[in-house]
């Protein structure tokens, strides 16, 4: 008798792992942010940090939001990527989306400590007295956050009966993140000329990213759509009996010639 094998299962990696270096990576940089505002030099360099932040943490937001879109079409996209590079895409669009909702958290922390905005203008729009386009950051930073909590729960809807409702969720991400834009263009102060180009640059790379989609999803119907005509072929005869009757033939001519 042949001996069994017993099944080989591959070792899951191990989370706890992830886990334990992220909350090594915490405990070090808040160690370090509180031994840096016990000391002169510590204090300069997180008010330069934070005056940096200020002004730029808004626009690396948009820009990981861009390429969270970019990267999250891309994820879908069947008639150039292999699977294995749509799941890769998949990763990153997923980290790229957690490194934007911390570039977000902190934009709206550091807006609601140097007393720009309201803790509940920054959450609720027009609250407080906000004007309209801190209004519409509001709105945009609540459906990113919308977005990316469903993202988080994903499992869960698609072992429900009810699996559309998460991508209806989840394409909310289209609407905010234009919304956004208009936030970071007529918000605050006038925009440089080089955020004004990275903005535009985001359009178009999110442009680019929803046509090839949609020729994707149109080549996709088409094809399944178009059903297969399978001709099905006459087995060919074997050889040795197609001679043996043709020899049969023959000896029939002769013998009534």
């Amino acid at each position: 008798m042949k001996s069994r094998r017993a099944p080989s299962y591959k070792r899951r990696p191990n989370t706890n792992l992830w886990l334990i270096a992220m909350g090594v990576i915490l405990t070090g940089a808040l160690t370090f942010a509180i031994v840096s505002l016990l000391t002169g030099w510590g204090a300069q360099a997180v008010a330069s940090a934070r005056a940096f932040l200020e002004f730029y943490v808004g626009v690396f937001a948009l820009v990981s939001f861009t390429l969270t879109c970019v990267l999250g079409v891309a994820a879908t996209e069947r008639m150039i990527l292999k699977i294995e590079h749509r799941i890769l895409a998949q990763r990153v669009h997923r980290a790229v989306a957690t490194l934007g909702i911390g570039f977000l958290l902190t934009h709206i922390l550091l807006k609601v400590d140097g007393g720009r905005i309201g803790a509940a203008g920054a959450v609720i729009p027009f609250a407080g007295g906000v004007g309209l386009w801190a209004s519409v950051g509001a709105i945009a930073g609540d459906l990113m956050l919308l977005v990316f909590v469903t993202g988080i729960i994903r499992g869960r809807f698609a072992r429900s009966t009810k699996p559309w409702v998460w991508r209806a969720l989840h394409d909310v991400a289209y609407l905010a993140w234009p919304v956004s834009i208009l936030h970071g263009l007529l918000a605050g102060r006038p925009p440089a000329n080089w955020v004004v180009w990275c903005y535009a640059l985001s359009l178009v790379a999110v442009g680019i990213a929803l046509a090839i989609r949609l020729i994707s999803t149109a080549g996709t119907r088409e094809t399944a759509e178009t059903p297969r005509i399978e001709v099905a072929k006459r087995p060919a005869e074997p050889v040795a009996r197609v001679f043996t009757l043709r020899s049969v033939d023959d000896l029939q001519r002769r013998k009534t010639g």
